[in-house]
């Protein structure tokens, strides 16, 4: 019975130890590390975000959190119009933007190169131009590998 007491005063005795300022100092600092590591960081992005789609402007090109790129047409609220092709527009709500980008308004329009389509002639020349090689028979380009190999 006496070993109980004795035990039980080392438990009461460890309880006060731990409520001493130092322990309650190291709480405090660990408290303060994980909201500067965690909360600070994600309320600035929040803010970023927030910034970026008060600036939404029409001819800004986005993507979309699903990787697709358009340009904005309209900027309301909390829906965004989209095109994403010519002639192709949806609605987009601003939280699925991902971001805007950055050389969207600096961009100037770039004069692409017109296709060269072939016409039907110019195809069937170059189709007509393939079986030349095969009118010659197996025999005659054997020859005439032998006699590249005797030179």
């Amino acid at each position: 019975m006496v070993l109980n007491a004795v035990g039980s005063q080392s438990k009461s005795k460890n309880e006060v130890n731990f409520l001493k300022p130092s322990a309650l100092l190291i709480i405090v600092v660990f408290i303060a590390v994980f909201y500067f590591l965690t909360v600070l960081p994600q309320r600035r992005q929040q803010k970023a975000r927030q910034a970026m789609m008060n600036q939404l402007q029409p001819g800004m090109r986005v993507v979309t959190v699903g990787g697709i790129y358009a340009t904005v047409v309209r900027a309301a609220d909390s829906m965004v119009e989209a095109e994403i092709s010519n002639g192709v527009v949806i609605e987009i709500d601003q939280r699925a933007i991902a971001r805007v980008v950055e050389d969207s308004l600096s961009r100037t329009p770039v004069e692409q190169e017109q296709p060269t389509w072939q016409t039907s002639e110019e195809a069937e020349e170059e189709t007509n131009a393939a079986p030349v090689l095969a009118e010659h028979s197996d025999s005659e380009v054997t020859q005439g590998k032998e006699e590249k190999d005797e030179e």
